[in-house]
């Protein structure tokens, strides 16, 4: 647990959260076209290899929800609109990919047994042909069948793509974990994790659930995700997205692609844990 003192707490989540929903009521809503992930060139090397984002323990702020549990693993993201950002202070080496993607990849079943017994079709038996036509229209579809391959049931499919044909988004979790500042830039924090995680009944209990299709800071609508990250004054405010587990980038529809960006400074003492005023 935390050293000493307070920790953020269920209660004190939803308090934050009221407050920041406030603040977006005033915020225009954009589109999410990429996540983003940047590294040095040694791990950039590390990935390439790899073909896997990994992530790891988030001990910071000390005082977070994410910081009382020292087993769980994630991967942080920037959400990014069309236009990439040009600088980042968490090294170089960038990795772009696709809003859609990730979540087509997170909701894809992680074994044959998550596929629906339903999610299945044969083909019809020989008996089944249409008894109206002419023998020598059926001896010809004899012919061609004895060259045809058979058909493969549904879930056959779903497996050579590696992508399912119905991407079950609704079951993906969504959790606000904490909000915090550095001088005038608000930061929210989510996490999205799969429904059979290990770590999801540890979410559901300390973290705040929020519906994947309806929420001001990373709303995933008819597959497009929206936000109301934006400036209001001198404020700024930024969502940061934290994926339990890894990412198996050789899994992903899409290549994702790699980019070069500048370097920005990095604070460097622990965030204020709150709502700025």
């Amino acid at each position: 647990m935390a050293s000493g003192g307070w920790h953020v707490t269920p209660d004190i989540l939803e308090d934050y959260w009221e407050d920041l929903v406030r603040v977006a009521e005033h915020l225009e809503r954009e589109e999410i076209k990429y996540f983003l992930h940047c590294t040095s060139l040694k791990g950039k090397d590390l990935i390439t290899k790899s073909k896997k984002l990994i992530g790891g323990y988030t001990g910071l702020p000390e005082r977070a929800p994410l910081a009382l549990n020292k087993e769980m693993r994630g991967l942080w993201l920037a959400p990014s609109p069309a236009d990439l950002p040009t600088k980042s202070p968490y090294g170089t080496q960038r990795i772009v990919m696709k809003v859609r993607d990730v979540m087509t990849y997170l909701s894809s079943p992680t074994n044959e047994d998550d596929y629906n017994s339903d999610d299945r079709w044969d083909a019809p038996s020989s008996g089944e042909e249409d008894s109206t036509k002419g023998k020598k229209g059926k001896k010809k579809k004899e012919q061609k069948k004895k060259h045809r391959p058979a058909k493969k049931n549904q879930k056959d499919c779903y497996l050579q793509q590696k992508m399912p044909q119905k991407p079950r988004l609704g079951q993906l979790m969504l959790f606000f974990e904490c909000a915090h500042f550095y001088g005038t830039t608000q930061y929210v924090r989510m996490v999205l994790i799969r429904p059979n995680d290990e770590h999801a009944e540890w979410c559901r209990e300390n973290l705040k659930e929020v519906p994947l299709h309806n929420n001001p800071f990373l709303e995933f609508k008819c597959g497009r995700m929206y936000t109301y990250t934006g400036v209001q004054g001198y404020k700024q405010i930024v969502v940061e997205l934290l994926i339990v587990g890894a990412i198996m980038l050789d899994k992903l529809p899409e290549a994702p692609k790699w980019d070069v960006v500048g370097t920005a400074p990095r604070a460097g003492f622990d965030p204020r844990i709150g709502i700025l005023k």
